[in-house]
């Protein structure tokens, strides 16, 4: 029999995958906010004062937002960012 484990990433790695601030998070979690987001995923209490979010959730959550399959959600950023010379721009040079 397998295990299968969860990772479980904190505020910061959370605030870092979605760009989203601190408060544009809890925001999203607060029934009572206009920004209320019923689809962004909860957190996991781990004692009084600790919070997670599974990793798959959070994947999952960008991935729904952005129209990109799950799998492929984790790496798109990285991938679609190209150097400003192969756009078409030219480096400006100092007089």
């Amino acid at each position: 029999m397998g295990l299968n484990f969860m990772k479980l990433l904190r505020l910061k790695a959370v605030i870092a995958l979605t760009t989203l601030s601190k408060s544009s998070i809890y925001e999203k979690l607060d029934p009572a906010s206009r920004y209320y987001d019923q689809t962004f995923p909860q957190r996991v209490l781990l004692g009084a004062r600790s919070v997670a979010w599974r990793e798959d959730d959070i994947h999952q959550w960008i991935g729904s937002r952005t129209n990109l399959p799950m799998s492929s959600s984790k790496t798109a950023f990285s991938e679609e960012i190209k150097p400003l010379h192969s756009r078409g721009y030219k480096r400006l040079e100092k007089d």
